[in-house]
C-alpha cells in the first residue's frame, strides 16, 4: 500500500509538473494549480504532499535528482518561451479538467484504469528490462505515427477518430502485463 501511495503521489506530481525539490509555498510558481494559494487554503494537505515528496526523494535519490534536473530544464525553457509555456500549461489544465469530468461521470472506469496502471507499475518493477524495451518500442511507434501524421494530416485525423471510437466502445488496449505473468 505504501509503495502504491508513493507511486500515485509521484504520478500526480509529474502530471502537475511539480518539482520534486522541497519548495516552500512561496517558491512555487504562481501559475501552478497547487501553488501558494492552494497551500494557504489547504495547509494540512500541502504539508502532507511535501512530506510524501520528501520521503519519496529520500527513498529514490537517483530518480529524484533526474526529476529535479528535468524540472530545471522545463523552468529554463519556460523562461525563454513564456507564451508557448503558458499555452502548454493551459492545455494541460484543460486535459486534466476533462479527465476529472470523465472520472466524475464514470468513477468505476477511472478506478479500473488506476488499478491497471498500478498493476503495470508493479510489473515494471519486477521486469525492468522488458518494461524499458516496451517503452522504447512505444516511443518508436509514436515517432512513426507522428511522421505519418505530418505527411498526411487527413489520414491522421481519420485514424485518430477510429481510435477514439474504439476507446469509446470499451476497448481496453494492451493488457497491463503483456507477457501474462
Amino acid at each position: 500500500m505504501r509503495m502504491r501511495t508513493l507511486m500515485l503521489a509521484a504520478t500526480a506530481m509529474g502530471m502537475l509538473g511539480l518539482s520534486t525539490a522541497a519548495l516552500s509555498a512561496d517558491e512555487m510558481p504562481p501559475n501552478m494549480p497547487m501553488g501558494k494559494e492552494w497551500c494557504d487554503k489547504n495547509p494540512e494537505k500541502c504539508a502532507e504532499m511535501r512530506a510524501r515528496r520528501d520521503q519519496w526523494c529520500t527513498d529514490n535519490p537517483e530518480q529524484c535528482e533526474k526529476m529535479r534536473a528535468r524540472q530545471a530544464e522545463r523552468q529554463a525553457w519556460c523562461e525563454q518561451n513564456p507564451e508557448e509555456c503558458a499555452a502548454r500549461q493551459e492545455k494541460r489544465r484543460q486535459r486534466m479538467a476533462e479527465m476529472k469530468a470523465r472520472c466524475d461521470a464514470d468513477p468505476e472506469r477511472c478506478d479500473e484504469r488506476r488499478q491497471r496502471r498500478a498493476e503495470r507499475r508493479e510489473w515494471c518493477e519486477q521486469n525492468p528490462e522488458e518494461c524499458a524495451q516496451q517503452r522504447e518500442q512505444r516511443r518508436q511507434r509514436m515517432q512513426d505515427m507522428k511522421a505519418k501524421c505530418d505527411a498526411d494530416p487527413a489520414a491522421c485525423e481519420q485514424m485518430k477518430q477510429q481510435m477514439r471510437e474504439r476507446r469509446q466502445g470499451g476497448g481496453q488496449g494492451q493488457p497491463a502485463n503483456p507477457s501474462g505473468t
